[in-house]
């Protein structure tokens, strides 16, 4: 087969690129917009979870997520896909609580290029999301306080382009795990341990979720003051959650509506869902600071491949080339 392993260790060029914010904004602007414009297309998301749910043994979920995308350096396109496992007592053993696999294909045969440890892009591109929906909101203005509910690995990423792009943005973190909670703070020095999750959230007007693994930990008499909630943990809230909001931002709104998410879910009758559903690109900017409104991702394997490509550019075309003059085409 015509498939290449490809690294992005820490040191490596990619692994440089990708911790560069202004280089992550770039390619994130240029995914958005081919999306705005149609030129990107998401598979249905498959999600398995283990048939033995107690015990502590078995994998606890795993997710495949596929995407094609019309980038412009490639005149059939890039598409692929990323298969994610987790599960949550692995930290307790030494190991990831979750590995992701990320897949590059040829859009012209459909065969596989390039395969790559994509655990770090997914944690990066997840928190590339968050940082472009506060551009978007904030209007360039940098943000004085921005609360981040969960001490993990995207909000690690998160926090490492706030500092980049915003480094007197103050940030403010709480999680139920103390010591996690007291680490992300010693390798972050903007940030600041709150002990509540009311108390974190009254002291910043942007609000980050990460909390995947974490269960469904959000308290129901949080009061929702904030004018922005960036939530990247889709499958870790209820419909209900959502109820708290007037309004509902994601990127891909018939794309949010076909898949097994709390808007899916709702809009099946499974529950209610009272707020405003729209996409990213269409928010109002006299919503702002008038309601709260929460903003949700859904095009993640997009991004996977997309930034995937931009990473691993000049690999995946000597890949591509050395299958097709190989075979005549």
């Amino acid at each position: 087969m015509n498939v290449k392993w490809v690294s992005m260790a820490p040191g490596t060029p990619e692994y440089v690129n990708l911790r560069d914010a202004h280089w992550m904004v770039k390619q994130m602007e240029l995914l958005l917009a081919l999306q705005r414009t149609g030129e990107a297309r998401l598979g249905e998301e498959g999600y398995l979870s283990h048939p033995e749910t107690t015990g502590g043994f078995g994998f606890s979920r795993a997710i495949t997520m596929s995407a094609w995308v019309g980038h412009p350096d490639e005149p059939e396109g890039v598409f692929g896909a990323k298969w994610v496992s987790s599960h949550p007592p692995n930290t307790s053993r030494g190991l990831p609580r979750g590995q992701a696999i990320t897949i590059l294909n040829c859009a012209h045969t459909g065969l596989p290029l390039l395969v790559f440890d994509g655990t770090d892009l997914s944690n990066a591109r997840t928190a590339g999301f968050a940082i472009m929906t506060i551009l978007e909101f904030c209007r360039g203005v940098p943000p004085p306080a921005i609360a981040l509910i969960g001490a993990g690995r995207v909000h690690e990423w998160q926090a490492h382009y706030i500092n980049q792009l915003w480094p007197n943005t103050q940030l403010f973190v709480y999680d139920p795990d103390k010591e996690r909670a007291q680490r992300f703070v010693e390798q972050c020095q903007q940030a600041n341990c709150f002990d509540t999750w009311q108390e974190v959230v009254d002291v910043a007007n942007i609000v980050s979720l990460a909390t995947a693994g974490a269960g469904q930990w959000v308290p129901t008499d949080v009061k929702f003051d904030a004018f922005l909630w960036i939530n990247t943990s889709l499958r870790d809230v209820t419909p209900g959650f959502f109820n708290r909001f007037k309004w509902i931002v994601v990127d891909d709104l018939e794309f949010a509506a076909s898949q097994h998410t709390p808007y899916h879910d709702a809009w099946q009758a499974q529950t209610t869902l009272t707020p405003n559903v729209t996409q990213f690109s269409d928010v109002n900017p006299k919503l702002q600071y008038k309601y709260p409104i929460i903003v949700n991702p859904m095009g993640l394997a997009l991004w996977d491949v997309g930034l995937g490509y931009a990473l691993f550019q000049q690999e995946f075309r000597e890949q591509r080339e050395a299958l097709l003059h190989g075979h005549g085409l």
